[in-house]
């Protein structure tokens, strides 16, 4: 009789050992919950500079324009007239649009295209011809874009 009235003891130790246990790993958790270690590259997207000051690789043009990014290549002598009144323009219009990257470089000659599926050359910097270029341009086509075409 003994020995079953000890096995009933261990049993019932066991079964209150196995059920607080499980409450105590809740509370456990509750309180400070399980965030995994992040190993590899996050889920989220970096985000990249939109305005440069050096020149893109080919593989980095290759690349962007891939991912639907259009480029708008400004170049200007050192001694440009107008390019205050140029970037301010370039900061307006590219400021709307998430998909375009400026790239600001100082070249021999005052030029300003938008390159993407095509490559589209601006001759007169005003919001309205940058629109023109960029949908042109432009694998995403905006709201600006098809309501140009109507």
């Amino acid at each position: 009789m003994q020995g079953k009235i000890k096995t009933q003891y261990t049993g019932l130790l066991l079964i209150f050992v196995m059920f607080f246990s499980t409450f105590a790993f809740a509370i456990i958790n509750s309180i400070t919950p399980y965030e995994p270690e992040v190993t590899g590259a996050p889920d989220q997207p970096e985000t990249i500079q939109r305005y440069l000051n050096r020149p893109l690789t080919q593989t980095e043009k290759t690349s962007l324009i891939q991912n639907q990014i259009a480029i708008l290549e400004f170049s200007h002598t050192k001694d440009c007239a107008k390019c205050a009144e140029y970037r301010t323009v370039i900061e307006s219009f590219y400021t709307k649009y998430p998909n375009i990257l400026v790239v600001d470089l100082e070249g021999d000659k005052d030029s300003i295209q938008f390159v993407g599926k095509e490559t589209q050359p601006i001759t007169d910097l005003n919001p309205e011809n940058l629109l023109d270029a960029y949908c042109k341009v432009s694998a995403v086509q905006t709201k600006e874009c098809l309501l140009k075409n109507i």
